[in-house]
């Protein structure tokens, strides 16, 4: 390969490498602040959103480094393509490497914090799903604590870790090193590390972990939803589309086996590492789908809609007890016994609030707006009282909708000139 040929590769690897630096962190900025607006429509704005903003927020201050980083260390260029680089412009380039690895495993974990609390919100009560939800957060925060302060104090002493092109030159004059660094076949270094390799490896694989544990749960909690299996999948895919995040974590993991293998000798030629910003920005993008469908709702009616039932403006609410019952097919649409009532609200609510979150719509709505009909049986009872159980004018097939039970009391013209 000619020198002029390699050169112009080169080239175009850093040029390359600026592109992908910058056109995931605009994409993620977008959806976070579409993300934003969606919740602030849907009036379903809360913890888990104020934690992706401060994910978006380090997210940013990563770019950063990543691009000071690539410009300074002239990364995407070949090797031989690289003029020898003063001590301060290698230590300055290994402090904004510094400075991106420092943010890496936050950003990760407080989306991933992000996503739990808004599995959370769903309240779903069943101990396996509470208590996996729990602890995976604790676990994700340990986490997050602990890969920061290994990668903060990975070296003794601690300015070792981007100041060593200087105190490995001044400790190897001070042997009396040869011009390779090397006394008796040792290499004479200023500093002790980690093993640096092996700790990036294994917080990768500890981060793919997570992931995967965070699309399993949605799978448990949808499992037993009364709906049809394609419109479950959908509900599925939404809770869980951090699958997509999780495939870039393997890839990342599978780039940089190769990047610090020690047959890699021309490490930085290519973008390849730059797969840790676009994993970054690709886990808040994830972590904001969910949220947005108050937004595609409104920009796209109907979405995720069964399309068998008319829309109307929000229910009118009679007076009486307001309760969410949700006739999810023909069998299931008898009127409920007051223990079956009793036994089955709390797996009724879970359902309603894991549809409508997942739907992105306020709590205390139907998912699809439905209005409420008239009255279908009415049980009379030895005092005048008669118990009204309501069934919505077109029964849907599968979903959830809420409607009113309320009761209504017939007076005689006898007891109303008693109380006169």
């Amino acid at each position: 390969m000619s020198d002029s040929t390699s050169l112009a590769e080169s080239k175009k690897a850093h040029t390359s490498a600026y592109v992908v630096i910058l056109i995931f962190p605009i994409l993620s900025t977008i959806v976070v602040w579409m993300r934003i607006a969606s919740k602030y429509l849907s009036r379903l704005f809360g913890a888990d959103d104020v934690v992706i903003l401060i994910a978006w927020l380090l997210v940013v201050g990563q770019t950063y480094a990543v691009w000071m980083y690539t410009k300074v260390t002239m990364q995407g260029y070949h090797v031989a393509d690289i003029p020898k680089m003063s001590i301060e412009r290698q230590i300055l380039g290994q402090q904004y490497n510094l400075a991106n690895q420092l943010l890496y495993h936050p950003i990760l974990s407080i989306v991933k914090a992000s996503v739990i609390l808004f599995l959370l919100r769903i309240d779903d009560k069943r101990r396996r799903v509470d208590w996996s939800l729990r602890g995976l957060f604790v676990f994700n925060l340990a986490l997050m604590i602990g890969t920061f302060f290994a990668d903060l104090f990975q070296c003794t002493p601690f300015h070792y870790t981007f100041d060593y092109p200087r105190m490995d030159m001044e400790a190897q004059k001070a042997a009396g090193a040869d011009e390779e660094g090397m006394l008796s076949g040792k290499e004479i270094k200023g500093g002790h590390c980690i093993d640096q390799v092996g700790f990036f490896l294994a917080a990768a694989g500890i981060a793919v972990l997570t992931d995967v544990l965070i699309l399993i749960i949605p799978m448990i909690m949808v499992k037993d939803l009364q709906m049809r299996k394609k419109k479950k999948i959908a509900v599925w895919a939404i809770l869980s589309i951090g699958w997509i995040v999780t495939a870039v974590s393997v890839a990342r993991f599978g780039i940089y086996v190769y990047r610090f293998s020690p047959d890699n000798k021309d490490r930085s030629y290519g973008i390849g590492y730059t797969i840790s910003g676009i994993e970054a920005n690709l886990a808040i993008i994830a972590a904001c789908a969910p949220a947005m469908n108050g937004l595609s709702r409104r920009v796209v009616p109907g979405l995720l809609s069964s399309g068998r039932s008319r829309s109307y403006s929000k229910q009118k609410q009679y007076s009486g007890y307001n309760s969410r019952s949700i006739p999810l097919n023909s069998r299931d649409q008898r009127r409920p016994s007051a223990v079956d009532h009793d036994t089955s609200r709390t797996d009724k609510e879970r359902e309603y609030r894991i549809h409508n979150m997942s739907l992105g719509v306020p709590d205390g709505w139907d998912s699809e707006e439905r209005i409420v009909g008239p009255p279908e049986s009415m049980k009379s009872s030895n005092d005048g009282d008669n118990e009204i159980v309501t069934t919505p004018i077109h029964p849907p097939d599968e979903g959830i909708v809420r409607t009113v039970n309320y009761s209504v009391r017939i007076q005689s013209s006898t007891e109303l000139r008693d109380r006169d």
